[in-house]
């Protein structure tokens, strides 16, 4: 239809050419439409292309790890030595009624694979199938305290599944469904008294949700809600273990119980003009009652029974987030939010007696329902002082409500002002300076901690915020370069015992450039530095030692890319990283200082790959990478499982290693 139209337009406007100016024209000229071509004209206001196009992807090779490092294939499957089958995959379709078609899989030789299978037909319905796996392996020489060696790794593993249905022109409807399974062992302690020893934790567990969505479009109004139920389901309900040494042979520990979560949410949007107004309301209830295990494993122990068959926990929740933005002027931006989270804590109070490490109990206690309320509000407005000269100033004050805490309420002001300037050759500069300040409420005895004592998140705070950016771009050099630098400093005047203060610092700079069409090359340095000092006391009593910690991340890195340099069809990349991270910690006491060994990681990598373009659609892939790692930790360096003589330990060593692989594909477009 589209077609004839503009064929009609088309012979109407060279009528009129025609009739209008015979005298410039001269004889007459009569289209030849015969020589026109269509096959590539498009529709700019159709909802989809009417062309039907498909294409695909495949490549398929191998990866040989050189070594079996478990910080090496961490997150990646390649934890083990040798071969590795290295498959990915890709399908595209569409069609001129909108209907279309993906597959796709990746790394699907690997333990870290994923796939996804998608298909509808644009405006009317939409189907989504998608799988993943993820590894996440931490070591493989853990010895647990029945000296059995283990993996402390997990493997999860993800399906999801929607369905997408345009019920209206104004009207969607979604359905979706999510699992995810996570199963291995995992490190944790465990005590008899001062007797602690090391554990495999065992990991089954599974999470599954169902969700709904409906989204109601009538401009300048959009409507949606949504509506989802959460389980959590874990095979293992305690963790017990055998005692090496002490009267009390079995210990047992509870692990996470069974529970589910429900939350409605309604969301809206609107826009009249130039200002545009969202919302979003979220209701939420948490459930758990699992039965309750006994007080201790230890049979002997005469105790009260307890005092309900579980716990018929539940918890309420609230999130609410309103944000008005409107364009005033063409040079006057005004924001304005406003952010709301309340936990309401509805868990029966209950009167529990607390057992130590399986010999004895202890005065019996009341449980704590823990709730809270945060509210924040901000304001911004930005002023265009100039074609590129901006300048933003915002304040935010932020309320939080607490029960039963130490500190019951917190209320911080923070102003903050931005200016941005933006010059005609291309120089971009920026800065930002933020302040803000914390009060507390009156302190008030509700736990065991020594009273002089203000946890960090709860106390008096004053923080000071600098950053300045420096960016430059010149077009006809394909020069880019950045820079950045920030500060951070934060005081605790009336803590104390706890944190005093802390700093935190950084620079990053960058650069880019491609000096020829077919050659480009980046290179980036950043360092971040934090540092703490934390005072404590020993007698329970007035500061008396104070504890240090400096911990600075330093990285650089440079990446090239030659595109037919040394030969027409074979492309090459390069790209060499460096991290180097450091904590240094030292304990003070009165005429004393008591330093611990640096911890420290050094990581190093280099990858090299090649791309030979053999046929229009087949290319060959090489692709060479190495690995250097060298990790320093005093909590692990030298400790074997009896080296510390209350505790028994795993008798891991940090890592430390080189390994490479190399990898070889052949891909196809299809």
């Amino acid at each position: 239809m589209k077609r004839a139209i503009t064929r009609r337009v088309l012979a109407l406007a060279i009528a009129l050419a025609t009739a209008v100016l015979p005298a410039f024209a001269g004889a007459p000229v009569m289209p030849n439409y015969d020589k026109v071509d269509t096959s590539r004209w498009r529709c700019r206001l159709c909802p989809f292309d009417l062309a039907t196009e498909a294409r695909g992807r495949l490549a398929a090779g191998a990866v040989d790890v050189r070594h079996a490092e478990a910080r090496f294939g961490r997150d990646n499957g390649l934890g083990e030595a040798g071969a590795h089958a290295d498959v990915n995959a890709s399908f595209a379709r569409r069609d001129d009624r909108g209907r279309h078609t993906l597959v796709e899989g990746v790394d699907l030789g690997l333990d870290s694979r994923y796939a996804e299978v998608r298909t509808g037909r644009h405006g009317r319905y939409d189907i989504a199938f998608g799988w993943q796996e993820i590894p996440h392996l931490i070591s493989t020489d853990g010895v647990s305290s029945d000296g059995r060696r283990f993996d402390n790794a997990t493997h999860r593993e993800k399906q999801e599944a929607s369905v997408t249905i345009d019920a209206t022109r104004r009207l969607r409807l979604q359905g979706s469904y999510r699992r995810e399974a996570k199963t291995g062992a995992r490190e944790t302690y465990a005590d008899f008294l001062y007797q602690a020893t090391g554990l495999a934790k065992p990991v089954d567990q599974t999470t599954e949700e169902l969700g709904g969505r409906a989204v109601l479009t009538s401009r300048p109004l959009l409507v949606a809600a949504d509506v989802t139920r959460s389980r959590f389901r874990n095979a293992h309900r305690s963790l017990e273990w055998e005692n090496v040494s002490g009267a009390q042979r079995t210990g047992r520990l509870a692990l996470a119980p069974d529970n589910v979560a429900d939350a409605v949410s309604l969301h809206s949007r609107a826009t009249l003009g130039r200002t545009r107004l969202s919302t979003r309301l979220t209701w939420g209830r948490q459930r758990q009652n699992d039965a309750f295990l006994p007080y201790s494993a230890n049979a002997r122990l005469a105790l009260d029974p307890l005092p309900r068959a579980g716990l018929d926990g539940r918890v309420d929740t609230f999130a609410g987030v309103a944000r008005l933005v409107s364009q005033v002027t063409d040079r006057l931006r005004l924001s304005l939010g406003h952010r709301e989270q309340e936990r309401d804590n509805a868990t029966p109070a209950l009167i529990l007696t607390p057992v130590l490490g399986e010999a004895f109990a202890t005065p019996p206690r009341p449980g704590r329902a823990y709730a809270w309320r945060k509210a924040d509000t901000d304001a911004a407005l930005r002023y265009r002082l100039a074609e590129r000269t901006f300048v933003a100033l915002g304040a935010r004050i932020r309320e939080w409500e607490r029960s039963p805490l130490e500190i019951a309420g917190n209320e911080e002001r923070a102003f903050w002002v931005d200016l941005t300037a933006r010059s005609a050759n291309g120089l971009v500069f920026s800065l930002k300076a933020e302040r803000s300040v914390r009060d507390a409420a009156a302190f008030q005895d509700t736990a065991r901690n020594n009273p002089l004592t203000r946890r960090y998140y709860q106390a008096a705070r004053d923080r000071q915020l600098w950053r300045l950016g420096l960016d430059y771009h010149v077009v006809a050099l394909n020069l880019s370069l950045g820079a950045e630098v920030d500060l951070a400093d934060t005081a605790y005047p009336d803590s104390r015992l706890g944190v005093q203060d802390e700093r935190d610092r950084g620079f990053a700079f960058d650069l880019s450039c491609a000096p020829t069409a077919n050659l480009s090359l980046s290179v980036f340095v950043s360092s971040r530095e934090a540092d703490a000092t934390t005072a404590g006391s020993d007698p329970f009593g007035a500061p008396d030692w104070r504890y240090g910690t400096a911990d600075d991340v330093r990285t650089a890195g440079l990446a090239g890319e030659a595109r037919g340099l040394l030969h027409p069809k074979l492309d090459l990349s390069l790209t060499f990283n460096q991290s180097l991270g450091r904590g240094r910690y030292e304990t003070v006491v009165p005429d004393t200082a008591l330093t611990f060994p640096d911890l420290v990681s050094d990581h190093r990598s280099l990858e090299v790959e090649a791309t030979y373009r053999w046929r229009d659609r087949t290319a060959f892939v090489a692709r060479w990478y190495r690995e250097d790692y060298a990790g320093a930790d005093w909590g692990l360096d030298g400790v074997a499982p009896d080296t510390i003589r209350n505790v028994l330990a795993f008798g891991r060593q940090p890592p430390v290693y080189s390994n490479s692989l190399f990898a070889f594909r052949i891909e196809r477009r299809l």
